[in-house]
């Protein structure tokens, strides 16, 4: 499977027919972008770091990496794989939503 894009991204942000708290698939095991709701009816898009072994498609929740500053602080555990889409997606992030 491959990455998802920064088009594929700023689709799934802009989608709405794909409500709050929907996930899509980063391409990358363990990691899933999650549409959040934002600061005044706007989303914003999350990365969701997935515990449960059925990764994406479970309910369960791991942890959320809200900005970039957060995923600055993780990036020395999350190593290079991920960088590259996790850079895309707290990039795209909903007006009034400061990192």
């Amino acid at each position: 499977m491959t990455t998802v894009t920064p088009d594929q991204l700023s689709e799934f942000l802009k989608d709405k027919t794909k409500p709050n708290w929907s996930r899509l698939n980063s391409g990358i095991d363990g990691f899933c972008v999650l549409k959040f709701p934002g600061v005044g009816g706007t989303s914003s898009l999350v990365m969701e770091i997935v515990l449960d072994p059925e990764g994406c498609e479970s309910k369960k929740r791991g942890f959320l990496i809200r900005s970039k500053s957060e995923y600055e602080k993780l990036s020395k555990i999350i190593g290079k794989e991920a960088e590259g889409v996790l850079t895309n997606a707290l990039a795209i992030e909903a007006p009034g939503l400061n990192g």
